[in-house]
């Protein structure tokens, strides 16, 4: 299968799942990893792939900065992902009909606590390398 292709027709569970079971880092552009709520970077990091930083500079529109390429992070967060693949794959396909179909993504109890005493989550993204890139 084909995990650079952005599927147009809703796919099913099961082939979402394979699809990411079967994602290797190769096929990440960028991940972010951070706090819930806003994904620009105020809360987290992005981090991207040292393969991918010509197309991501592009689709970003600005230049893609040494610091900001890890390649470590993307293959990190690209487990946390697959280790919570079932969970991704649902948040994908709630996704889909609004056009987001390049990321994957889950949000993760983080043992702490806001001052409201609520637990807090940490938010993980993978964005995979989109097809005319």
């Amino acid at each position: 299968m084909n995990t650079n292709t952005q599927p147009e027709t809703k796919p099913t569970q099961e082939e979402v799942t394979a699809r990411l079971v079967a994602m290797t880092a190769a096929e990440v552009s960028s991940v972010y990893s951070g706090k819930p709520g806003c994904c620009c970077g105020c809360k987290g990091n992005h981090r991207y792939n040292s393969a991918h930083v010509e197309s991501a500079t592009k689709n970003r529109g600005y230049a893609i900065t040494p610091d900001e390429v890890n390649d470590r992070q993307v293959a990190k967060v690209l487990a946390v992902i697959q280790a919570n693949v079932e969970k991704a794959a649902e948040n994908y396909l709630a996704d889909f009909s609004s056009g987001c179909n390049n990321n994957f993504w889950v949000e993760i109890p983080n043992g702490g606590f806001d001052r409201k005493g609520d637990p807090t989550t940490r938010l993980y993204i993978v964005y995979t390398v989109k097809e005319n890139s």
